[in-house]
């Protein structure tokens, strides 16, 4: 927090907020998928030069300037081994910022876009946010319908659940 903090105002105030947020996310993304990746950047053998070598491969020409001073600096800085935690701990506050939460959808198949936007604003009615972040899951044990889940809160509303339910008051009833 105590880098990405700084970063998110100095994105703000420079009006690249969007463009460093994209850059961020792609180099989460890229910590989560490629372990060597952060195995590099902790590496205390390798000398600073290579890192910042590498990171600027990753970067290329895509990334926003100031995304990559800032990646620079924390090279200069020798704190390129908290890269990895510095751009997850910007997403997060970047979240808080923009008032978006995530949401993990589970659905039997994939939706129409018309559907997924319904269920977005049910979101954010639910949710008490302005923006949603849904990651969908294909569950199709779940037969129909969906289970949304945001903060601690679920609806389910699968078909599943729903026959489950149906079958208990059946067997309630015949008691």
């Amino acid at each position: 927090m105590r880098y990405a903090k700084p970063l998110l105002q100095i994105a703000i105030n420079k009006n690249k907020l969007k463009d460093v947020y994209q850059d961020m996310k792609l180099f989460t993304t890229i910590c989560l998928k490629e372990p060597l990746i952060k195995q590099v950047l902790e590496n205390p053998i390798l000398d600073s030069e290579k890192k910042k070598h590498i990171i600027n491969k990753i970067f290329n020409n895509n990334s926003d300037q100031l995304t990559k001073s800032f990646i620079n600096l924390l090279i200069k800085k020798r704190r390129e081994s908290y890269i990895c935690k510095i751009s997850d701990s910007f997403l997060e506050i970047y979240n808080e910022y923009t008032n978006t939460k995530k949401v993990n959808l589970t659905i039997a198949h994939d939706i129409n876009d018309d559907t997924l936007k319904i269920i977005e604003e049910k979101a954010k009615t639910i949710g008490h946010c302005e923006n949603v972040k849904i990651i969908k899951k294909i569950n199709p044990n779940i037969v129909g319908g969906y289970i949304l889940k945001i903060d601690d809160k679920q609806i389910d509303l699968s078909f599943k659940s729903a026959l489950k339910n149906i079958r208990e008051n059946i067997n309630n009833k015949s008691i």
